[in-house]
Order: structure tokens, then sequence, then C-alpha cells
């Protein structure tokens, strides 16, 4: 019963890291899009 728990308690742990991960990425991403959209601005203005 406890190694059960273990693993189950790893596994979760597990799958919040890789969406800590995952949106960590998604918003990097998300300011990069930014400045390149705000270096397009400058150059059209």
């Amino acid at each position: 019963m406890r190694r059960g728990k273990k693993l189950i308690v790893g596994l979760l742990s597990l799958i919040i890291v890789m969406v800590m991960f995952s949106t960590a990425e998604g918003k990097s991403v998300y300011v990069i899009n930014d400045t390149d959209n705000s270096k397009l601005e400058r150059i059209e203005r």
C-alpha cells in the first residue's frame, strides 16, 4: 500500500512539474512574440 501511494504521489508531482514547465514555456513564447510585435510597430512608425 505504501509503495502504491509513493508511486501515485511521484506521478502527481511529475505531472505538476510538466504543467508548470509547459505554462512557463508558453509565457516565454508570448513574451518573445510581444517584443517582436513592438519591434514591428516601431519599424512601421
